[in-house]
């Protein structure tokens, strides 16, 4: 290093040329060379303009290279401590280690680069700009700005992207109430805050107070359509199909296939699947079951059995998905404790009434026997065509029984004369025995 001054002391002389060499400028004995002084301290020195040399040591080892102009910037250097850039000798504004880590206001960074001095409220660092709107206000750049740390959920520190001096979007990082406690925010368009990570873990999004792990409020989630795209929880899987635009739940069933078919895989194999499917534009729902027989699939849905069906109408299928008017068609046994059906009006109580015309049996036997069933009573194969209305057959029936109380009541009344005759005759009988 010494070689290289020596170096520049003699390029000096050479610049001095033809130059007389006054009282100011000298060489001395051990090489330094000084320029409006006759006793140089470094190997290259001018007086009130610029220095070049050893200026002196820092850490008990003498600086290798240093620059200074008076008192005001230095920049010295040494083989332990590095480049060093200051206002002054103690005054470090700037610092390279020799092991590649730069330090910004700091003698002695601890990453690769080190902003050392603290600031609140302050423009830290500017780590990248753009043209376009840079020149109004502090410019176009993403940069980390610094804030305060007094008070609880204050924002520490932020990455910010300014757009014409304004705010555009930001990453806010919040000190919480103590050493511990931060959390993340979120800020797009003008600095509105969108998103949340909460000290918890918990994210909101629309909410700056999420209470569960994802906490959605104002807003709607899409996850797009067709295989692999599913919000998940447990067992469940909530999805829509590619394939035929097909919302569903499925329970114990992923949806790994929906190009050319629609097909689930098991989660757990050695059980079975149910698949809730609805149809574009609500046409209807369809819960669909499949024993997976230990096997891992995929199945195709349409190998699936159909158990309960509610169509666009509102009417349901159990067991069938053949509904007709019906709002209930079941395939199959119904068991049940109790089953009530209402009827509005007309109920059978009418037979009593004094205005009504009770068939003669004579008649209901003329009609028994040419159709072989009760009057207002649908035939066998009525009843084998279009079934029953159970509210109606029971009043029908109801109706027959209340006609043929009716009919037994006559016939009393009649036994009741026969009666009251017989025993009139029987009382001549034992008065005429008697004469």
């Amino acid at each position: 290093m010494i070689k290289v001054f020596r170096l520049a002391g003699l390029l000096a002389v050479a610049a001095l040329g033809a130059q007389p060499l006054y009282a100011q400028n000298k060489i001395d004995t051990v090489g330094s060379v000084g320029i409006g002084t006759k006793t140089p301290s470094a190997a290259f020195e001018v007086i009130n303009d610029f220095k070049l040399g050893v200026g002196g040591s820092k850490g008990g080892q003498a600086y290798g290279i240093g620059f200074t102009k008076n008192v005001g910037p230095q920049l010295y250097g040494t083989q332990a401590n590095g480049l060093t850039l200051g206002g002054a000798i103690s005054n470090t504004d700037m610092t390279i280690l020799p092991n590649g880590k730069v330090g910004i206001g700091t003698g002695a960074p601890s990453a690769f680069l080190d902003l050392g001095r603290a600031f609140t409220d302050t423009l830290a660092s500017v780590l990248a700009r753009l043209p376009e709107g840079n020149g109004v206000g502090s410019g176009t750049y993403l940069g980390v700005q610094t804030y305060k740390t007094a008070g609880a959920d204050v924002v520490s520190f932020a990455l910010e992207h300014k757009f014409y001096g304004q705010i555009n979007s930001a990453i806010n990082f919040h000190r919480g109430g103590s050493t511990q406690g931060g959390f993340i925010s979120f800020e797009t368009n003008n600095g509105a805050e969108r998103m949340r990570i909460a000290a918890s873990g918990n994210v909101g999004i629309g909410t700056t107070s999420p209470a569960f792990k994802l906490d959605v409020q104002n807003g709607i989630i899409n996850v797009g359509n067709g295989a692999g795209k599913y919000f998940k929880t447990g067992y469940i899987t909530i999805g829509n199909t590619a394939l035929n635009n097909r919302p569903y739940i499925a329970f114990n069933a992923t949806l790994t296939n929906s190009d050319d078919k629609n097909e689930f895989t098991p989660m757990y194999s050695t059980g079975s699947g149910l698949v809730i499917m609805g149809e574009a534009g609500y046409n209807g729902l369809h819960i669909l079951q499949k024993n997976y027989a230990g096997s891992s699939g995929p199945f195709d849905v349409n190998s699936f059995t159909e158990v309960f069906t509610i169509g666009g109408n509102g009417a349901v299928g159990i067991g069938t998905t053949t509904l007709g008017t019906n709002k209930l068609s079941v395939e199959g046994t119904i068991a049940a404790r109790k089953v009530r059906v209402t009827q509005s009006a007309n109920w059978a109580d009418f037979v009593f009434h004094p205005d009504y015309k009770l068939p003669p049996l004579q008649e209901v036997e003329s009609f028994i026997r040419s159709n072989q069933h009760l009057p207002e009573i649908p035939s066998a194969a009525e009843v084998e065509k279009e079934g029953i209305d159970l509210g109606d057959m029971n009043k029908k029936l109801l109706q027959k029984i209340e006609e043929l109380t009716l009919y037994i009541i006559d016939q009393q009344k009649t036994i009741n004369k026969l009666q009251e005759k017989d025993k009139a005759m029987e009382l001549r009988l034992q008065q005429l025995e008697k004469k």
